[in-house]
């Protein structure tokens, strides 16, 4: 029976150490681990004292493992936690990509409406039956501007996982955008002067 409670005593002690050595690192911040290490280290050093003691020996082989069922709940929790974590970074990562995904295809958008507004007022100018309408070439650039400032709101005080290379040359590409925007705009303005002028003489 002695012989018997030995070997309980031996492995479970065993399973304990290989449990201990293989958990993460997560798992050994845990007060169970803690608890376990210490056992461990205790039943190790105390070995021939404990087993010399047969009337106490089931009670240090019950603790041990009990011990080890919460070292085993505890490790479960962990992996769990880490599923969750890796569930939730998933999740991100695809929001992060379609958050750049409709900044890039806004980009194109915004460029092709900043381009309208540096052709539309030459373009109402040559034709001077529709030459008071010149302002509205500069009514594109200005639209895709708001949408612009639409679209890249979520990026304000976003953190970002893996894709900060990417929204720091988004980002640049569209400021040089509002730059090229606002030279739309204050050509369109002169335009709108030598329309002006062009009016005003053929009224003299």
């Amino acid at each position: 029976m002695t012989t018997d409670a030995v070997g309980r005593l031996d492995d479970v002690i065993a399973s304990l150490r290989h449990r201990l050595e293989e958990a993460p690192m997560q798992l050994q911040q845990r007060d169970e681990w803690k608890a376990a290490s210490s056992l461990v280290e205790d039943l190790v050093a105390r070995r021939d004292d404990v087993v010399a003691d047969v009337g106490a020996l089931d009670d240090v082989i019950r603790e041990a493992e009990a011990q080890r069922d919460l070292l085993d709940l505890a490790s479960a929790e962990v992996e769990e936690e880490a599923a969750v974590d890796e569930r939730v970074k998933r999740e991100r990562r695809a929001e992060d990509e379609s958050l750049l995904e409709a900044a890039q295809k806004e980009f194109k958008v915004y460029a092709g409406l900043i381009l309208a507004s540096f052709a539309l007022p030459p373009f109402f100018l040559a034709y001077p039956p529709i030459a008071k309408l010149l302002l509205v070439g500069l009514l594109p650039a200005g639209f895709g501007f708001l949408r612009v400032r639409e679209v890249l709101l979520p990026f304000s005080g976003r953190t970002w996982l893996v894709f900060q290379d990417r929204v720091n040359q988004i980002e640049d590409r569209f400021r040089k955008a509002h730059g090229v925007a606002v030279g739309a705009v204050v050509m369109g303005l002169l335009w709108f002067v030598v329309a002006f002028l062009r009016v005003d003489a053929q009224g003299q």
